[in-house]
């Protein structure tokens, strides 16, 4: 089976938010963000650089966001070494989140069309 990567338009960057920055009064999350993970250091959020510009977030790790349309399972072993080991004998460093239904693979702004054309080839 075939991971049918799609390179998603536009810069995403990584933003850091404290809690209380996140959740501001009524809860609701900060409109613009595209997905989110909390650690013990703080919120990071993955947000359309347009909008990290235009808030004044500070930001790190400029990316083209690509999306493996194949639905994988969560117990599902090899994917992500799959992944990051073709990506890194190309020298495309990436970052992998993976919720629930799908992969999502960040790779340095404009390496984006080189790793679709690399990852289009991994078999699962």
């Amino acid at each position: 089976m075939k991971l049918n990567p799609k390179l998603l338009a536009g810069a995403y960057v990584f933003v850091h938010f404290e809690p209380e920055d996140w959740f501001p009064a009524g809860g609701l999350l900060p409109d613009g963000i595209s997905a989110g993970f909390m650690e013990s250091e703080g919120i990071t959020a993955i947000v359309p650089i347009d909008i990290a510009r235009q808030r004044g977030y500070k930001y790190e790790f400029v990316a083209d966001w690509i999306v493996l349309q194949t639905e994988t399972s969560l117990e599902a072993t090899g994917i992500t070494v799959k992944v990051s080991r073709i990506l890194d004998d190309h020298g495309i460093n990436c970052n992998v989140f993976a919720p629930i239904h799908h992969d999502h693979v960040f790779v340095s702004h404009g390496r984006g069309q080189e790793a679709v054309k690399l990852l289009e080839e991994i078999e699962i």
